[in-house]
């Protein structure tokens, strides 16, 4: 029989559980989207992001093989619930904001000035960027749940790592509202108004293209506070060694990145890796087999659990490798 007449195979049931379960999957993200950009009439923003967080989030704890994923989700998935919306429902108050009279809800973490944004800056350095960006961060939480179908789109090209390097000029410009809030509060905010534009629409315009680049496409190429994070747990205690000597360039654990982090090629360098971008998930280390990746932070090693299979190589993936 030729190979142009060779027919597909039936999809299987569990093939098509998970793509209906995708487009579920995609179909409330898109109306977080829509009502996070204020672009629908009805404010059910917060109410459908904590449903999204919560319904979805148990899934995910439940449906999670790896047991340390499975207590970070659960930690992420309760923490930014009662942080972010159960504490600011039952009793809500205002976060000093340095520089401006206006305060911030509880805990106004991710707003440039906040008191609690510099109080945050001790544990990134401890722990690294994961301590927001891997275990506390809202938009995180959103991303671990109903955007966990879609870690298989992250792109690994050259161009898309370079892509990186976007969030820089958005960081400091942020920054750079911190310092201008002391001269004279209208005039922060009125250079901080396109600024703020900029990240809010890029943020929630992000989930919609989320099938197509991966659930970390807004963390890795915009975030002004992931960048701030990376830089600063840079300096810290938080690292990634890897034995070159152990490793065997199966790549499991650069497709296990959501964040795209080429490791062969920065294996290949010393063995040390402090990129800005690792967001201390440790799904690298769980992939690994052969016990060739280690993380640190301020507590020395940490040994995480292996995942009990390995992940297939996406067929877009072989064409343009980012190392």
């Amino acid at each position: 029989m030729s190979s142009t007449s060779t027919s597909k195979l039936p999809v299987s049931f569990g093939e098509l559980v998970q793509k209906l379960f995708n487009i579920q999957s995609f179909f409330f993200i898109c109306l977080l989207a829509l009502a996070g950009a204020q672009l629908m009439k009805l404010q059910i923003g917060n109410i459908l992001e904590g449903l999204i967080i919560g319904g979805m989030g148990l899934w995910r704890i439940f449906t999670e093989k790896n047991s340390y994923q499975r207590k970070r989700i659960t930690f992420i998935v309760a923490g930014v619930t009662l942080a972010w919306f159960v504490v600011p429902w039952i009793h809500p108050f205002d976060v000093p904001r340095i520089g401006t009279p206006e305060g911030q809800p509880f805990p106004g973490i991710h707003v440039f000035g906040t008191l609690t944004f510099f109080v945050f800056l001790i544990p990134v350095v401890l722990f690294g960027r994961g301590a927001d960006c891997g275990w506390f961060c809202p938009c995180v939480a959103l991303r671990e749940t109903a955007g966990y179908p879609f870690r298989s789109s992250t792109q690994r090209t050259k161009t898309w790592w370079r892509l990186r390097h976007l969030k820089w000029p958005v960081m400091t410009a942020g920054l750079f509202t911190i310092p201008l809030a002391w001269v004279g509060g209208e005039l922060a905010q009125q250079v901080s108004k396109p600024l703020n534009a900029f990240v809010f629409y890029g943020y929630w315009g992000s989930f919609i293209l989320l099938p197509w680049l991966g659930n970390r496409n807004f963390c890795r190429t915009l975030c002004p506070f992931g960048a701030i994070w990376g830089l600063v747990g840079k300096i810290g205690f938080f690292r990634i060694e890897i034995d070159r000597d152990r490793c065997s360039g199966c790549r499991q654990c650069e497709l296990a990145c959501d964040m795209g982090i080429p490791l062969t090629k920065l294996m290949k360098k010393n063995g040390l890796i402090r990129s800005t971008e690792c967001m201390g998930c440790g799904r690298c280390q769980n992939t690994c087999r052969l016990d060739a990746i280690s993380l640190y932070d301020v507590r020395g090693k940490r040994n995480l659990p292996v995942e009990s299979h390995p992940i297939a190589l996406p067929q877009a993936e072989r064409a343009e490798r980012s190392c």
